[in-house]
């Protein structure tokens, strides 16, 4: 028996294909489809099949839920008493409940939130107006200003050359009465400046518009130097080198106490010579922690004015006996003074 291939035949029509024997389907979207009602396998029904009996061909558009007024009220599960016999649907039943209630109470405050959102944003808007009103206010009464004084920087040489005597105006006309003095020629009628109706020629605007572009034409305001007495200098740098030369002293001091200390401390290291005997040392002479119980630490903080252990009181006492003695730790060594005062002594045999 010869097997059947089956094999699609393109009709003439585009966008129809035909089974012999069969249906022809249409994969051709429509016009008027203007959502794509159909996703694999999420949601709709394939073209090429009719949906099921009293079933509509494009699911429902979802409702925009945006306000707590537009969820639909709770299904009549919710109504149901939770049964004791039943602990897994009565626990289903409270999540249903509870998920319910957070769905509202967010959509609530995402109103809320966005009604507070918007509200800054117009609280700055009016701010934001009006702080350009303010500085269009002031900017134009700036402007006025400087135009309406003849003697402003814009009036005695404005970018075109002119200045407000040799333009004929309202506020020229004023200055009419006025005089200029000259320190040459003496007092000139302004007049005579208004009627004039010269214009600069082309090569002084040149020059005048070079100087102003130029380095030369930046305004920077006057160096102030102030000069001290040389005795007043002289006692600073005293004093300074006076400081000075304290700080390198506390510093060398520091220097040498911690090179005492380093030589004080070399007998005490430890090496892979020495390592078994510093350790059973150490716990031959471990001794047993004293605790203070909170009766004593009050009455230790209420009698010395504060807390002070054992081991910090001896600390204070060696670090006092030292300083008298001028030796260094616990053992009485001899101290950095004394080893001054030996080089010193020796220098002055010496010599």
């Amino acid at each position: 028996m010869s097997k059947l291939i089956f094999r699609p035949i393109l009709n003439s029509n585009l966008g129809k294909v035909s089974v012999p024997g069969g249906r022809v389907y249409s994969t051709i979207k429509s016009d008027g489809d203007d959502v794509q009602s159909f996703v694999p396998g999420k949601k709709g029904y394939s073209p090429q099949f009719p949906p099921p009996k009293n079933w509509p061909a494009a699911p429902k558009p979802k409702k925009n839920i945006k306000t707590p007024d537009d969820v639909p009220p709770p299904s009549p599960v919710q109504s149901k008493s939770a049964d004791p016999n039943k602990p897994a649907f009565s626990y289903k039943l409270e999540m249903k409940k509870l998920r319910y209630q957070y769905y509202k109470d967010s959509l609530a405050k995402g109103v809320e939130r966005k009604a507070m959102i918007e509200k800054n944003i117009e609280l700055k808007n009016i701010e934001r107006k009006k702080q350009i009103a303010e500085h269009l206010s002031k900017t134009k009464d700036y402007i006025e200003k400087v135009m309406s004084d003849p003697y402003s920087s814009y009036n005695v040489l404005n970018p075109q050359g002119q200045t407000v005597l040799s333009m004929p105006s309202k506020e020229g006309a004023e200055n009419k009465t006025a005089s200029v003095s000259d320190s040459n020629t003496g007092e000139v009628p302004t007049e005579t400046l208004l009627s004039s109706s010269e214009k600069p020629s082309k090569e002084t605007i040149k020059e005048v518009n070079q100087t102003l572009s130029g380095s030369t034409g930046k305004i920077r305001p006057p160096r102030v130097s102030v000069s001290y007495p040389i005795e007043e200098n002289k006692k600073v740098a005293a004093i300074r080198k006076q400081r000075r030369d304290a700080i390198e002293a506390e510093k060398r001091q520091k220097r040498l106490e911690d090179l005492v200390n380093l030589y004080h401390s070399s007998s005490n290291f430890i090496t892979l010579d020495n390592l078994d005997y510093k350790i059973s040392e150490f716990f031959s002479s471990a001794s047993d922690t004293n605790y203070m119980t909170l009766d004593e630490l009050i009455v230790s903080r209420n009698e010395n004015g504060g807390l002070i252990t054992p081991s910090e009181t001896l600390n204070r006492t060696v670090q006092l006996r030292n300083a008298l003695n001028s030796t260094f730790g616990s053992n009485e060594k001899i101290g950095l003074e004394r080893i001054i005062e030996w080089s010193n002594k020796k220098n002055k045999l010496d010599a």
